[in-house]
């Protein structure tokens, strides 16, 4: 199936969601998203065809969004800490960070769009 998701990809990290598949496993119907939104398509595995069904309004408002990347760090006392750092678009440098803690070990948090931290 990766072959037939490949040509979805945004050439940024992109993440998808398998909505359905019918009992042939021909048709998928898919999510595909990003930080800055998703997009719906129906793929045709056998011809390879690719159908956008809907997307996000938010992708309309992307631009201006910004990224977030995947950071791992260790701590003063050797614990290994791993997150995601959001950065203002245009920043450069150190700055002051402000830290989203989540629900401890019996929480995680995931990759992707986060209205906190995406303006």
């Amino acid at each position: 199936m990766q072959a037939d998701l490949d040509p979805l990809r945004r050439g940024i990290p992109t993440g998808f969601h398998i909505l359905s598949v019918d009992d042939a496993e021909r048709f998928v119907t898919v999510e595909v998203f990003t930080e800055k939104g998703f997009e719906n398509y129906l793929v045709d595995r056998q011809t390879r065809a690719r159908a956008l069904l809907g997307r996000s309004q938010m992708v309309q408002f992307a631009d201006p969004l910004a990224t977030t990347e995947p950071i791992g760090l260790t701590t003063r006392d050797g614990l290994s800490l791993h997150g995601y750092l959001t950065r203002p678009p245009g920043f450069a440098g150190p700055g002051p960070v402000v830290l989203l803690v989540h629900g401890g070990r019996w929480a995680r948090d995931y990759w992707g769009y986060s209205s906190l931290t995406a303006a």
